[in-house]
């Protein structure tokens, strides 16, 4: 019976090295959106400064309008990344448990005690994909906010080269 505990314990092993792997991705994309979608909203206000008061004929007056809202689907974007980032608590193996596995416990058979472990992996599993499903969610909203803001960014251009 070791054999097939190996083989679920191995696999359940794997599955929470890889939630924590994809929690530690999805906290870099999160980073890399505040990063990017921030520096657009920083040129955009740099842009929306530099026209001052001249800006409505310098810039016809919609495509201003299209600039803004292209300002405001950056910043959401940005909004999401930082909420994707934000620390989220997630349930880590239970010390009360452990403490009962090294007091109570240490004469288990092996398989008995590699079941209990498995049992505490999955338990921390769940959560972090809760967690991980959370700011995958925010995720999507930053990247579809910033797609969207680039299509307006790309109807601004437009609007000028037409009206030059």
């Amino acid at each position: 019976m070791a054999e097939q505990s190996d083989v679920y314990s191995d696999f359940i092993e794997a599955e929470l090295k890889a939630e924590r792997d994809r929690k530690t991705s999805l906290d870099s994309r999160a980073s890399s959106l505040v990063t990017t979608s921030g520096s657009l909203v920083t040129i955009l206000a740099a842009v929306g400064a530099f026209l001052g008061k001249d800006g409505p004929t310098l810039v016809p007056r919609q495509a201003i309008i299209v600039l803004v809202l292209a300002l405001i689907a950056f910043s959401c974007a940005s909004l999401a990344g930082i909420l994707s980032g934000w620390s989220q608590a997630y349930k880590a193996a239970d010390t009360a448990a452990m403490r009962m596995m090294i007091k109570s416990r240490w004469e288990d058979s092996e398989v008995l005690a590699r079941k209990e472990v498995a049992d505490l992996h999955i338990r921390v599993i769940d959560s972090i994909r809760a967690v991980n499903k959370r700011k995958e969610s925010f995720l999507r909203a930053g990247w579809l906010s910033q797609v969207f803001a680039l299509v307006l960014l790309s109807i601004v251009v437009l609007i000028v080269l037409a009206t030059r």
